[in-house]
């Protein structure tokens, strides 16, 4: 049995702005920046009478100063500030908009030359009250000069929900909390000047999080946003790159593998009970790309894999969907046009196996 051709057509347009200042004196470091985001969406389905519209705004602004303090001691301080703007039927065809702003410090310490300790600050302003302080403190130290390096970090993260966590309709709750979370993360990565042609970095972490954000089906059938109350996350993330090169190509191979868990570790209500212990929905195991890149004579041809590995789809884990791989071929040319313009053409070709 074949399903039906669907009628269904989706269009994506944006119109994007960026203007920046960089002012560079002596020790002195300011850097400014500014944009508009101007972004519609529209989805049309005449099968089912849907025609809708999208249209998002948003305005962004990023301030950066940097400064020595002491002969081993920089500092640097910043602000950002953005505000959002949409309507659409979703949203109970009414205006919603979020401002957001924040403020940070940092303070970069290196005792010796191969140690680098830097710890951070930062208070964001959107919700009453507004969100805590949010402390990080991150090392690395190098083992072998420009060519392996040990990092870790440990911080607090804050999260709050999306305009479409609290606005959506049907679905959307306005009384969600934001995620909170404590996080760990320890890796060892090679340096830039490091004689071997393959370069790695291997990291893996670890987060406690309070009031976990998650989409939840109800006996009809509709999702609606909850808080979990506290979540497990562990896992690693594993990249690889190799590169040749020689008098007229170059060859450059990458390599990314990523396996989290994802668990509940206590409930909110007894209901939840019994999913203490079950990985979360909609969250893959296991992730994996490669890709190959074979460039000469302004050609380049790349191939793509991208793996998900399977993910839940019920909360008590009895029902999933299979694992799935993606694969697509892009082939470029650059070709000169008279003396200073330049012109490319592109072939892509995607493919799904599940």
């Amino acid at each position: 049995m074949t399903d039906p051709q669907g009628t269904a057509t989706r269009s994506d347009s944006s119109f994007r702005i960026v203007t920046g200042y960089h002012f560079e004196k002596g020790k002195h470091f300011l850097h400014a920046k500014a944009a508009l985001f101007l972004e519609y969406q529209r989805y049309d389905d005449p099968a089912f009478l849907i025609s809708a519209g999208y249209p998002v705004k948003t305005y962004a602004g990023d301030l950066e100063w940097r400064h020595p303090i002491a002969k081993k001691i920089n500092l640097a301080a910043g602000i950002s500030m953005s505000y959002a703007k949409a309507s659409f039927k979703e949203y109970g065809n009414q205006v919603q908009t979020r401002s957001l702003a924040s403020i940070w410090t940092a303070i970069i310490f290196k005792p010796i030359n191969h140690l680098k300790v830097q710890a951070d600050l930062r208070q964001e302003f959107v919700f009453r009250p507004s969100p805590p302080l949010t402390p990080k403190l991150g090392l690395e130290l190098e083992l072998l000069k420009n060519s392996l390096t040990l990092h870790g970090s440990i911080g607090r993260n804050y999260h709050i929900p999306s305009m479409n966590d609290l606005f959506w309709v049907p679905g959307g709750n306005r009384n969600l909390k934001p995620e909170d979370a404590i996080s760990y993360e320890a890796g060892i990565r090679s340096g830039d000047q490091m004689k071997s042609p393959l370069k790695f970095d291997f990291t893996f972490f670890y987060s406690n999080t309070s009031n976990w954000i998650r989409w939840n089906p109800s006996s009809g059938g509709l999702y609606s946003p909850d808080n979990l109350r506290r979540v497990q996350s562990k896992g690693g993330e594993i990249s690889l790159h190799y590169h040749v090169a020689g008098a007229k190509y170059q060859l450059d191979t990458d390599a990314e593998f990523t396996f989290v868990t994802s668990r509940l570790t206590e409930s909110e209500t007894i209901s939840e009970a019994a999913l203490v212990g079950k990985q979360l929905m909609y969250q893959p195991g296991h992730m994996a790309s490669g890709r190959i890149t074979y460039s000469r004579n302004k050609y380049n041809v790349s191939i793509n894999h991208h793996f998900t590995g399977s993910v839940f789809i019920t909360a008590d884990n009895t029902n999933w969907l299979d694992s799935y791989l993606l694969a697509d071929l892009h082939v470029q040319k650059e070709m000169n046009i008279g003396r200073s313009e330049e012109h490319t053409s592109e072939l892509q070709s995607h493919s799904f196996i599940s």
